[in-house]
Order: C-alpha cells, then sequence, then structure tokens
C-alpha cells in the first residue's frame, strides 16, 4: 500500500533492476524487464515495520541499497531473480535499531571506485567509507513439481526462509513461469517454505555453500478439491436479469468466475480453503461474503434484491471521463492499495470486498468527470442515493484550497443536470453521504449520476485536488430484509493513516489515527489496544452504539512510540486483531 517509485537503477544489461520506494515498511523490489511490456516481480526484500529504503546502485553483480537509520545494505545479484543479502553497515547506530519518523542515516551509496571502497553519505554523519568483505552466498535452485502427477507445476510458487535473520531481513521469491526456481542465503544451515494456491506447504532443510549452487527438485502435494454449489436468490422474487450474471469466488489474487444458469445456480470446484464471494449486477445489491471451503462444503446461499449498487470490484459501465474535461488526468479504477498518490490519498477501500477496487482521481488543472450508467428510479420505492468518498484538495503549507468535489443528478440520460451536494473540506477519513433523490429531481427510467472533481486556481500556487470513491448505491428508502449496511459479522479494517504520529499528518487535520469496522448489530463497542507481550494497554469506548459501518479517532500521544495490536470488542461479537505502528 502507498508504493511508489522513489529511485531504480538497471543491471548492466538492462535485465532486470532494483526498485526503491522510499516509504516506510515497504520492501526493496526487483524486477525481470527483459521484456519490457511485461515486466515480472521476482523477489522482494523486507527490512522490517519501520525500514525506508532510499536509494538503490548496481555494480556489476551486486546491489548497494542506502537505508535510513539501517545504512547500507549489501546484495548478491549473481542470481538475478535470487538477491541475498551478503552485507550490512549501520551508519546510524543512536536509534538502538527502533528506527523513527525521519530522515536520519544513510542518504546515498557511490560503488564505483577502482580501490572498491564504498562512498556512504550519512545525513547525520557525513562522509563514512567502508569495504565489502566479499562474502558469498550459497544457493540451491530446480524444478517444481505437483507430487500428485509428477508435472512441471504451472502455478506460481513462493518462496520464503521462515527462521531469517531479524537483523539481515527477509527475501521473498517466486519460481519462473516455466516451474523452475532458483533461492539463495548465506552460507549455513537454512530452511526453506514453498507455498503455492491449492497446495499444500512444503518445508525442507538444506546446508548451502558459499559459492555453490546446490540442485534440488520439489514436490508439493496438492489439497483435496470440493464441488460447491452457489445459489443466488433475489426479494423480491428473482427474475431473469438474474440469469447470466456473474458470481466470484476469489482466494488472496486467484478468482474463479462462474455464469448463473435459469435457475441462479453456478458451480465451482475448489481446492479446499478460505475464500470471499460476491454477487455484482448493476439492477441489484451486491453480496459480499466469505466462506470456508472444505469436505463438509455443499452449497453457498446469497440474497440480493433490486438497487444500483457499485463498489468497482467489477466497473458496471462507468465512465471515467468527459468531454468537457479539461482536468490532465482522468479518474481510474483501482485497488486503494495502488494507488499512486502516497499519503495524499487512503490505501484500503470503504467496502473491505475483494481487491479493494475503488474510484480514484486526481484534478489538475481543470476537471475530471465519473459517470454512473443509466438507473430506473421509478422500480424503487422513495429511492435514496449514498456513496462513500474520501476528498483530499490538497493545499500547501496550511491554507485551504477552493477545489470542490460536485455531485449532479440527471433524469434525461445526461441531457441537463442538476447539483446535489458539493464539498471542499478536507476529509479525515471515509465519509458516508445520503441523498433522497425525490427531493431534488423528477424521478425516471434514464437517471443518471457524476461526480466531478475539479480543481480551480489557487491564489498563487495550484496544487492538484485527490479524491476516492466507493460504494455508491441507488436503492428503495423502504429496506427489504436484505440490507448491504448491516453485515451478518464483525469486519475490522486496516487504520490509517499507519504508521502515524501523535502530531497526525497535514491533510488529516488531526491527531492520532482512524479505527474502521462495520458492526454487525446495536449496541456498545470497544476498542482494545495491546503491547507486543499481549497487555493491554488502552480501552476506548466508541461512542454512539450503532449497527453498520463505524469509525473512532484514537490519540495515542501518551503512549510511546512503537508497534501495538487492536481490535474490537463488544456484545456478542469480537473482531479479529490487527497491527498498527505508531511513530511518536
Amino acid at each position: 500500500p502507498n508504493g511508489f517509485t522513489h529511485n531504480l537503477w538497471v543491471t548492466d544489461d538492462n535485465a532486470y533492476l532494483v526498485q526503491t520506494d522510499e516509504v516506510h515498511g515497504l520492501p526493496v523490489n526487483f524486477w525481470d524487464v527483459s521484456d519490457h511490456l511485461q515486466p515480472q516481480r521476482v523477489a522482494t526484500y523486507y527490512g522490517g515495520d519501520l525500514s525506508i529504503a532510499h536509494n538503490a546502485t548496481v555494480r556489476g553483480d551486486m546491489a548497494f541499497v542506502s537505508y535510513y537509520y539501517d545504512g547500507l545494505k549489501i546484495f548478491d545479484l549473481s542470481q538475478r531473480s535470487a538477491p541475498v543479502e551478503v552485507g550490512w553497515y549501520d551508519t546510524y547506530p543512536a536509534d538502538g535499531g527502533s528506527r523513527g519518523e525521519g530522515n536520519e542515516g544513510a542518504w546515498g551509496i557511490y560503488p564505483f571506485l577502482p580501490s572498491g571502497n564504498l562512498l556512504i553519505s550519512d545525513i547525520s554523519s557525513g562522509l563514512i567509507i567502508v569495504r565489502f568483505n566479499g562474502a558469498e552466498a550459497g544457493y540451491v535452485q530446480g524444478l517444481l513439481r505437483d507430487a500428485r502427477s509428477g508435472e512441471t507445476m504451472t502455478e506460481i510458487v513462493q518462496i520464503t526462509m521462515p527462521d531469517y535473520d531479524e537483523n539481515d531481513g527477509e527475501i521473498t521469491a517466486w519460481s519462473r513461469r516455466d516451474g523452475s526456481f532458483v533461492y539463495g542465503a548465506l552460507p549455513g544451515e537454512r530452511t526453506l517454505r514453498f507455498s503455492a494456491f491449492g497446495y499444500l506447504d512444503t518445508t525442507i532443510s538444506l546446508t548451502l555453500n558459499e559459492g555453490q549452487t546446490l540442485q534440488q527438485d520439489i514436490s508439493l502435494i496438492p489439497l483435496p478439491q470440493s464441488s460447491v454449489l452457489v445459489q443466488v436468490s433475489s426479494t423480491p422474487e428473482a427474475d431473469a436479469a438474474i440469469n447470466g450474471s456473474e458470481v466470484i469466488l476469489a482466494s488472496g489474487e486467484k478468482e474463479f468466475s462462474g455464469q448463473l444458469d435459469e435457475q441462479g445456480q453456478a458451480t465451482f470446484a475448489l481446492p479446499f480453503g478460505d475464500y470471499e464471494y460476491s454477487f455484482i449486477k448493476w439492477g441489484y445489491l451486491s453480496a459480499i461474503g466469505e466462506v470456508a471451503i472444505d469436505e463438509e462444503s455443499e452449497e453457498i446461499s446469497i440474497s440480493t434484491s433490486p438497487a444500483y449498487h457499485e463498489t468497482f470490484t467489477r466497473s458496471q459501465g462507468w465512465k471515467t471521463s468527459a468531454p468537457e474535461d479539461d482536468s490532465r488526468f482522468t479518474w481510474e479504477i483501482m485497488p486503494a492499495a495502488q494507488q499512486p498518490y502516497g499519503a495524499r490519498l487512503l490505501s484500503e477501500d470503504y467496502t473491505g470486498d475483494h481487491g479493494g477496487y475503488v474510484a480514484v482521481s486526481r484534478a489538475r488543472y481543470g476537471s475530471s468527470t465519473l459517470t454512473s450508467p443509466v438507473f430506473d428510479a421509478t422500480s424503487l420505492e422513495e429511492p435514496k442515493l449514498s456513496f462513500a468518498k474520501f476528498y483530499n484538495p490538497y493545499y500547501w503549507s496550511s491554507a485551504q484550497a477552493n477545489d470542490t468535489l460536485i455531485v449532479e443528478i440527471s433524469n434525461d440520460g445526461g441531457g441537463h443536470w442538476l447539483r446535489i451536494d458539493a464539498f471542499t473540506a478536507i476529509d479525515k477519513a471515509w465519509q458516508s453521504h445520503s441523498y433522497e433523490l425525490e427531493n431534488f429531481i423528477t424521478l425516471s427510467d434514464q437517471m443518471v449520476v457524476r461526480f466531478i472533481n475539479r480543481e480551480a486556481e489557487n491564489q498563487g500556487t495550484r496544487a492538484s485536488a485527490f479524491c476516492l470513491l466507493d460504494e455508491v448505491l441507488i436503492r428503495s428508502g423502504v429496506m427489504t430484509s436484505v440490507d448491504r449496511d448491516v453485515p451478518v459479522s464483525i469486519r475490522l479494517f486496516q487504520n490509517y493513516p499507519n504508521p502515524f504520529s501523535a502530531s497526525g499528518t497535514a491533510f488529516a487535520g488531526g491527531r492520532g489515527t482512524t479505527i474502521r469496522w462495520q458492526q454487525p448489530a446495536a449496541g456498545p463497542a470497544t476498542l482494545q489496544l495491546y503491547n507486543l507481550i499481549g497487555q493491554l494497554v488502552l480501552e476506548v469506548p466508541a461512542g454512539q452504539p450503532g449497527q453498520g459501518n463505524r469509525s473512532m479517532v484514537v490519540d495515542m500521544q501518551n503512549l510511546p512510540a512503537g508497534i501495538y495490536l487492536y481490535k474490537i470488542k463488544g456484545r456478542g461479537f469480537e473482531s479479529g486483531v490487527k497491527k498498527m505502528t505508531y511513530l511518536k
């Protein structure tokens, strides 16, 4: 989340590159760019929760990465798709390994002197000169096979070393498309884990020797499969429009889709595991949930009702620009975790559904428009429009920008428009809004809604206006028994910002971090915060005992910096646990 490219450096043959983000807690990425149209990430290096890689430089078969707080890290690239950390020099030991939110430590590295000496530019200490001792990695390579069929695996396999040294960091690598793999580490006894969708994890122990490559094929055991029937029904009774619609089952990055037959059914044969299901159809309420598939799985029942519902997981005909737009950027639909604007926008969507998709806008020197498909408001009783947004009219210094997010409605397919709302304030977290359409316009079967992100001219300095949009919903004001806003179980989302400090962030305009969750029933709820040794350090009542989407801002200025675990607990429900990083 919040990743982008701060720096990259290619190998001499231009086939591989090393990429850094300059963001706390994000990995260094290693890419195969031999096919420039289809780059493939082959490995990552994770240095720790608050590690922050600044610049990477490559000389021959070695990569040199400067880290704030952690200093210099050296990687052996002799096996291009299996980088190994072989050297480390801490230029800023004053932090005691705790790191921080600033920019202390190594700024850059120059590895090109004929002497082999390495020049480190350190923000606090100035010039530091070191020499690498020449340590070499050992490797294992081979083929990955399906233990049942004996065939070479086509599924991409992830390779990790679960007993890695925390001071060295963690390398994650992936197999090649042809089923071959290579992985490296410093010499010694090593344990490797091989993981792939649809297979049991396989762990092996071996001895790696300096400068040598061990040949060893690995077999993974496929998981059992189960045949599962998905049944979609509607209240009122389903009509022909549901037939032929798509239902999706997803596990991680894997998605499986099926087309509903005349009975509203689709059958899947899937490996045992945890899945998220979703039914998405313009004209019906989206249905999203979780299910565990095992030997006892038989049927997944999905209920829906007439509505027009967009969570952007499967965009349903939205137009991301308009002829009159003059912004340099159009709206885009993508996972919130992949939005390219860093801390100016959230990295988690509003609904928490598979993929975390949202509509993203950056308006620069004008307006950009997002327009819905046509909907029939006359088919709904007392129709209401609702949506969730996060708006950040970014500003320089402390002056409020004069940018605007405009919401307009049309009842003639977009021929004429009526404004129903406009926003200029900076949001601290996701905000939901709702409108009774009959209060604004005569209803028709040719209704359209649009969202215009407009960056107006500022006095002196111009700055972009940023926006996220999620869960646009037009439905009857008189609700049926199926209600998308009432979850069947509690769902806890990642806090934002994360990492965060007591002083807050410039655009948030406040202190602390926002906790968001979906609550299955009305009643009091409490945030519980624990340190890493399991001690309860903070309890905060959540206030109004509502049902559905809830949020609260937590001020932690009286607690020490560090990593904390949090959960939401209420009468008859308790969430899972998530992790947050507090920088003080």
